[in-house]
This record gives structure tokens, C-alpha cells and sequence, in this order.
């Protein structure tokens, strides 16, 4: 890739985020709907640059916390195809918020702290209680936002590489049914189709499953440790 194009792909992607941050999830749909045809087009004849410039544009969007992360996971669906997709928004989305968490914990700690006190609080004991299977239970959730996650994590002492595979790890059950959605994106009337009941439910199962694990593993330990204990 020569500079020349480097820079513009650069500049397309700056001028992508800043028309994302002025615009809704739904104002975004529209226009990914709009313009399928053209995408289809240009990941036909250039191929890796179209992967390359989603990556670099979900992982922008990701760190700077714009609230399109699902507009985007169906685009990946749409543009990349199933299998393709996934692991493309699944690696962007991960390194986007491990991202997002290192600007929380190194340039915003101040302004996240007086935002988000009282969840910060929340976050803090559940770190205490469950370790990095909280962390898992907050991906596997859609309904607690990703952004919020981010910058709440960025003021605890959680490894930013622990962050980045557990993200990963959490993430892949609703990356997988958002870009599977995105394949069929003409048959959807908005973002709000692909949080049906029928989506979120076995997602919540499988966010409350690490916890309920983890505590049954502590109590079996806790209960070895008295058993075993001499007289």
C-alpha cells in the first residue's frame, strides 16, 4: 500500500467517525442499507484494503465509545459475509474497548469517576467477589453497554491484556448472532430488530453462567479446604 493511499484511507476514516458521532444507530442503518450495493462493490475489488479499512474504522469507533457498535457488527455481516465477519468485528471490537479502557484509566479518570460513581462502586465488588468471570458476564450481557464497561474498567487495576481476551472471549456469542443478522440486512427494519426477545434471552443465561460457576467452584474449594484441614 503506498502512502498516498494509506493517508487517504486515514482521511476517509476520520471523516467517517466524525459524520458517526453526529448521527443516531438508526440514521446510521439507513445509510448501511443505502449504500450495501456500493460496499459489495469496493470489498470486491479491493479486498484486503476493505477489511483493513473496516478494522481500522470499528476499532476508532470502538475507542472513541460512539454508540454504533451494532450498526457496525451487522455491516460486518453484510459487507464480510458470516464466517469473515466475525472474526473481523470480534478482533475490532476487543481491541477497540481494550483501547477505550486504557483512554478511561490514563486521560479520563476524573471525568469517568464523577460520571459513573455509584456504578463504579458496583463494578469495584463484583471484581472482588468474581474476578475476570464479572468482566465475562458484562460482555455476554448486550444490555449493559460496551462503552460503559469500557471506561469503568479503565479506573480498576485490571490488565489491559486480561481485558482485551476476556472482551474477546465475552464478545464472540453476540458478535456471532449480529454479523449472522447483517447477512440478511435487507429484511431488517433497524437496530432494534436484532434485540428481540428471542436474541437476548440466551444471552442472558450465558451471562449469568460464569458467575453461578464460579461461585460453585469457590464453595467446593472452601469446603475442601475444612475438610482437609488437620486436627
Amino acid at each position: 500500500m503506498t502512502r498516498l493511499r494509506l493517508l487517504a484511507l486515514l482521511l476517509l476514516l476520520a471523516v467517517a467517525l466524525a459524520g458517526a458521532a453526529q448521527i443516531s444507530g438508526h440514521d446510521a442503518f439507513a445509510q448501511l442499507q443505502a449504500r450495501l450495493g456500493a460496499l459489495l462493490l469496493w470489498r470486491a475489488a479491493h479486498p484486503w484494503l476493505a477489511v483493513l479499512g473496516f478494522a481500522l474504522g470499528y476499532i476508532a469507533a470502538a475507542a472513541l465509545s460512539l454508540p454504533i457498535n451494532v450498526v457496525l457488527a451487522l455491516a460486518g455481516g453484510a459487507v464480510f459475509g458470516a464466517e469473515a465477519g466475525t472474526v473481523v468485528v470480534c478482533a475490532a471490537a476487543a481491541t477497540g474497548s481494550t483501547l477505550a479502557m486504557l483512554c478511561s484509566r490514563w486521560l479520563l479518570r476524573d471525568i469517568v469517576r464523577r460520571r459513573f460513581a455509584r456504578r463504579l462502586d458496583e463494578v469495584e465488588r463484583g471484581l472482588a467477589q468474581d474476578g475476570w468471570l464479572y468482566l465475562l458476564s458484562l460482555r455476554l450481557m448486550p444490555v449493559v453497554p460496551y462503552t460503559v464497561v469500557n471506561l469503568l474498567f479503565g479506573l480498576t487495576r485490571f490488565p489491559a491484556w486480561r481485558f482485551l481476551l476476556v472482551s474477546l472471549l465475552g464478545m464472540a456469542p453476540a458478535t456471532l448472532l449480529y454479523v449472522r443478522m447483517g447477512t440478511g440486512l435487507t429484511r431488517l427494519t433497524g437496530p432494534g430488530d436484532v434485540l428481540s426477545l428471542r436474541m437476548v434471552w440466551p444471552l442472558a443465561v450465558l451471562a449469568v453462567l460464569p458467575l453461578v460457576f464460579g461461585r460453585m467452584f469457590r464453595r467446593m474449594r472452601q469446603k475442601s479446604k475444612i475438610t482437609t484441614k488437620p486436627l
